[in-house]
């Protein structure tokens, strides 16, 4: 009885172990558990180590996984809360949605690595389809558009904010099996922003030029084509000083003026105000052009004219209107319009939804001979011919495509003008061809916070309250692409997966016959 006791059981075979073998097995299953207990202990504290330290660790050569020090330097100079709330459906359907998809990885990567450095950033995502706090944002901000960023903080009880589009985050392009290419510089466009806010929101004068027609600021009647009151209320909201000015009765445009508005001028500007605006704008002033159809123009060109003073700028206004071809055949005068492809930082901060202008002329670069000191770049374009074409026949809305006195789509609507002086690139103006898009009836249309969202836009290019950080290198992501054949490629796996079974079983058959030896 006492022998039976004394023995070891072999739990693989459940057979009694000899007598002499059974401390050598104690001792062994002792050897196991330490070396169990030890390896345990490893990845416990591997396990503490991993949650101490970083989620990533930055072992590329230019540190392309690390905050700039600009960021950095941002971050610390916080001293308030600050919330970045994304507003985006959470399955993209437009093309827009889905840009802004490809971007937003990337953005939510940085954002969490600015959460790290500094504790006072808060992330937060919404869905305009389902979450009632999305549309509040977007009523609160006029100059939010979905998908976007929003980002909001509160500095002596007022409340700032900042808002970034897909544009403002990335460009995005197609390698040639279709795959997207992110540019990504969204961490310029961050630290500007951040910067900007706890810098404060530096007021803007604005003066809108009256007298000769154009869309008056005291007109805020909601169904009215005359007036563009919301439009000045929505600026007033957004830290513009917004007032009236008649150049028939002032000397001068004042001092201060941060931006002069031309919005839809139905009658001729006199000469000695274009020569009033000239002066202005020879000497660092800004302006926005928002030219009236070519109904109302009386097709003066020359220098002492508007169109003339635009021309100066290297901007030809068009005498013709833009027409779109409905999917019925119908010719519209409304027309969609979308930002051109430029690099430049202006189209760059548009939305990419599309702008609806109405009865709108040609805005195109004009070509000379003697050189200028200003370049225009295109902004907003029009669908592609045969759908779209600037029309020079005003008679008929009848009127079909003539190669020899029409423009083919896509017609550019809209430019911006900037200053060479060296390196330098200083904003002069912002033409567009058409001005009824901020009137207050449109401007309350469902289409009408795209025409918000360019003017405020404009405004930020023009008085520089969009420049990113550009010494902050961009990222480049590239989907990796694996070479060969499919054929080749299904060996590999069946190759890789029959190693991996064959070293399996090998495996098990020599610890099978170790234990029967």
């Amino acid at each position: 009885m006492g022998d039976t006791m004394s023995l070891a059981i072999d739990p693989i075979t459940a057979t009694p172990l000899p007598r002499g073998a059974s401390i050598g097995y104690r001792r062994g299953v002792v050897r196991r558990l330490r070396s169990l207990v030890w390896l345990t202990a490893i990845l416990g504290c591997l396990q503490l180590f991993g949650a101490l330290l970083p989620r990533g660790i930055d072992l590329t050569a230019t540190r392309s996984q690390s905050l700039a020090p600009q960021t950095v330097a941002v971050l610390r100079r916080l001293e308030q809360a600050v919330e970045i709330t994304v507003v985006a459906p959470t399955r993209p359907r437009t093309v827009g949605e889905q840009a802004f998809a490809h971007a937003l990885g990337p953005f939510r990567d940085l954002v969490e690595r600015c959460r790290r450095e500094s504790p006072r950033i808060v992330w937060r995502s919404l869905d305009p389809e389902i979450d009632l706090a999305a549309r509040r944002l977007a009523e609160e901000f006029h100059d939010l558009s979905v998908p976007g960023v929003v980002i909001t903080t509160e500095i002596d009880g007022v409340r700032r904010h900042e808002t970034l589009h897909v544009r403002d985050l990335a460009e995005i392009g197609l390698t040639r099996g279709r795959q997207p290419i992110l540019e990504f510089f969204g961490e310029q466009s961050l630290t500007a922003a951040l910067s900007r806010l706890i810098g404060g929101v530096e007021s803007m004068q604005v003066y809108c030029l009256t007298g000769h027609g154009e869309l008056a600021i005291e007109d805020d009647a909601v169904e009215s084509r005359q007036g563009m009151g919301l439009m000045a209320s929505r600026l007033r909201a957004n830290g513009c000083r917004v007032e009236s000015l008649d150049l028939g009765i002032a000397s001068r445009i004042p001092a201060d003026a941060d931006l002069v508005i031309v919005a839809g001028a139905l009658g001729e500007i006199p000469s000695v105000e274009v020569e009033k605006l000239r002066l202005y704008f020879s000497q660092g002033g800004r302006g926005l052009i928002l030219m009236e159809s070519a109904h109302s123009d009386h097709k003066s060109d020359n220098d002492e004219s508007l169109s003339g003073l635009l021309s100066e700028h290297g901007v030809t206004a068009g005498h013709d209107r833009l027409v779109t071809a409905g999917f019925t055949g119908e010719i519209e005068l409304a027309s969609p319009v979308m930002p051109a492809q430029s690099d430049h930082a202006l189209v760059r901060s548009l939305p990419l939804t599309p702008l609806v202008l109405h009865d709108a002329r040609s805005v195109r670069t004009r070509v000379g001979v003697e050189p200028l000191s200003t370049e225009s770049i295109p902004l907003l374009v029009s669908f592609a011919a045969p759908r779209a074409w600037s029309e020079t026949d005003f008679s008929s809305l009848e009127a079909t495509f003539d190669p020899d006195s029409d423009l083919p789509g896509p017609v550019a609507v809209a430019c911006a003008v900037e200053r060479h002086q060296g390196d330098l690139r200083e904003p002069v103006l912002v033409v567009v061809g058409d001005a009824e898009f901020v009137c207050n009836r449109n401007l309350t249309a469902p289409s009408g916070r795209n025409g918000a969202n360019f003017v405020f836009a404009a405004l930020h290019w023009l008085h520089g309250r969009k420049q990113s950080f550009a010494d902050i290198p961009a990222t480049r992501r590239e989907p990796y692409t694996l070479t060969g054949t499919a054929a080749e490629l299904q060996r590999s796996v069946w190759g890789t997966a029959f190693f991996v079974c064959a070293a399996l079983l090998v495996g098990v058959a020599t610890t099978a016959a170790q234990r029967r030896a």
